[in-house]
């Protein structure tokens, strides 16, 4: 399997999204490095619907793991204990964007699992889960509207801060997590102490610009991944990262194009179970 990797700056600090080295046998896998702190998302999906239900069946797991930060369970029970309140409150952060998503009607089992494996106490794994689970989606072949990104908001000294560090949290005056597309924002979750709505509406327009070189990092990652660049790529050789997105785009065009041909059609074959 081929290891693909994109970098950025990310408010000071490289954002790496990498592919092809863990899990395989997923439907999409990536590991997100912030800093020090990486997590690895999973996505997989059952080949056929579940049948008698009317929801859809979208599992997100997120998994602490005591060795993230250098410790091993000890004493009599040397395994892991349940999740703690915060693995369950980041699996519904990154739950809520993603489930939208989805073709209406679709109903096999999908299961997201986030796994902490460093976590520096510096940058927070919870907002990576989202940018991970996103792009294992948008790489796998479930069907998928993304890719999304996700960044926090603090407001520090007078000055909206993008991804503040976890010790500087306590005495920010704002901690909001926005997630969106290139398009839109689609979930703000946080609080803020009584700050102006004119700082608030500001940070999140930032915060929305702030999402789109992580969108197009996303969209690297599975552009790569296309027949459509593989050909590209057995013709001219090895394409540089600004051709990537040409290439990128002009597929996505020829996808679009297909989509108006084939009308309601195409976005129905999800909902038919046979």
């Amino acid at each position: 399997m081929t290891v693909q990797r994109f970098e950025l700056n990310l408010a000071g600090r490289p954002l790496t999204i990498e592919t092809g080295k863990l899990a395989g046998q997923a439907n999409g896998a990536v590991t997100v490095r912030y800093g020090d702190t990486v997590i690895l998302a999973t996505a997989t999906a059952s080949k056929e619907p579940r049948e008698g239900i009317d929801f859809f069946p979208l599992t997100v797991d997120f998994e602490e793991r005591l060795y993230a930060i250098g410790k091993i369970p000890g004493s009599f029970g040397r395994r892991e204990g349940r999740p703690p309140e915060s693995a369950i409150l980041a699996g519904r952060l990154t739950d809520r964007p993603i489930r939208p998503l989805f073709p209406k009607g679709y109903r096999n089992d999908v299961q997201v699992i986030i796994t902490t494996l460093s976590a520096d106490q510096v940058n927070n794994p919870d907002v990576l889960g989202i940018i991970g689970a996103s792009a294992a989606l948008t790489i796998s072949d479930i069907p998928f509207e993304g890719p999304i990104a996700a960044v926090r908001l603090g407001y520090l000294d007078g000055e909206i801060v993008i991804n503040p560090p976890m010790p500087d949290l306590a005495r920010s005056e704002m901690d909001m997590v926005i997630a969106g597309s290139a398009d839109a924002i689609m979930m703000v979750e946080g609080s803020a102490r009584q700050l102006p709505e004119a700082i608030v509406l500001e940070a999140l327009l930032l915060g929305h610009q702030t999402l789109q070189p992580i969108i197009e990092l996303a969209l690297g990652l599975y552009f790569t991944g296309t027949v459509f660049y593989a050909l590209a790529n057995q013709i001219y050789g090895t394409l540089p990262f600004l051709m990537l997105f040409q290439i990128g785009f002009l597929y996505t065009g020829l996808l679009s194009i297909l989509q108006q041909v084939t009308g309601e059609t195409i976005i129905s074959a999800p909902e038919i179970a046979k």
